[in-house]
């Protein structure tokens, strides 16, 4: 499993030397994105699923303690990066999972990077508990919503798409469907689409790009409450 990773930091220099760390010692670390200013990191999260954010704290005229004024309840795992130890205490009263002293150390970084992980099975286990009972065109079936990517209305019917590429009919219309799959996790994006958040890879205009590059439409008056949503 590799961690879709942000890295906020300022100086180029800081941030091109924790690449290399990562690609050398945590190699479950994916870079997808380098920020170097909170908005712009904002802006950045609201278009990609991010699992992991190395967080600077000096970042120029920002303070990276305020991250969490934009994302109070971030549903991706943060990481503080600083040369300055006196942070630490403030820093672990946020919802942050660990804390980096520059120039970091191989063990340390080793240590955050399996926190990480473990907060993501976590995760995922809480979510592989929520099931739902639904009636198909085989009779009644208990699936599986965390695998559920996404879902496309076909007038009373919905069509079920899941994470293995396989798929299912449901004797029941898109309304129906939305009020009993979880709403931390499901979100109408269109008369007609359903897409679980947790499989969105970003957002390209009027389109969500889920992880397996399915492109769903998203209807211009939902834009708006779809990053809202994300952030």
């Amino acid at each position: 499993m590799k961690i879709k990773t942000l890295i906020i930091e300022d100086e180029e220099d800081g941030r091109i030397a924790l690449e290399k760390t990562c690609a050398l010692y945590a190699p479950k670390i994916n870079i997808i994105g380098g920020e170097k200013s909170l908005q712009e990191a904002a802006n950045f999260i609201t278009k990609n699923k991010v699992d992991l954010v190395f967080l600077d704290i000096h970042l120029g005229g920002d303070n990276g303690m305020d991250f969490f004024k934009i994302f109070p309840d971030p549903d991706f795992q943060v990481v503080f990066t600083t040369a300055y130890s006196e942070y630490a205490v403030e820093a672990f009263r946020t919802k942050a999972i660990d804390y980096l002293l520059k120039p970091i150390d191989i063990d340390d970084l080793q240590r955050a990077v399996k926190n990480v992980e473990n907060a993501m099975d976590e995760n995922k286990a809480d979510a592989q508990n929520d099931k739902i009972l639904v009636h198909t065109n085989r009779g009644y079936d208990i699936i599986n919503a965390s695998k559920l990517i996404r879902c496309e209305a076909n007038g009373s019917y919905t069509t079920l798409y899941f994470d293995n590429s396989s798929k299912t009919v449901l004797a029941k219309n898109l309304k129906a469907l939305e009020e009993i799959l979880n709403k931390n996790c499901f979100i109408r994006i269109h008369r007609s689409h359903i897409i679980n958040v947790n499989y969105l890879s970003r957002i390209d205009g009027n389109n969500a790009i889920l992880e397996n590059e399915t492109s769903v439409p998203i209807s211009s008056k939902k834009v708006d409450e779809l990053i809202r949503f994300l952030s």
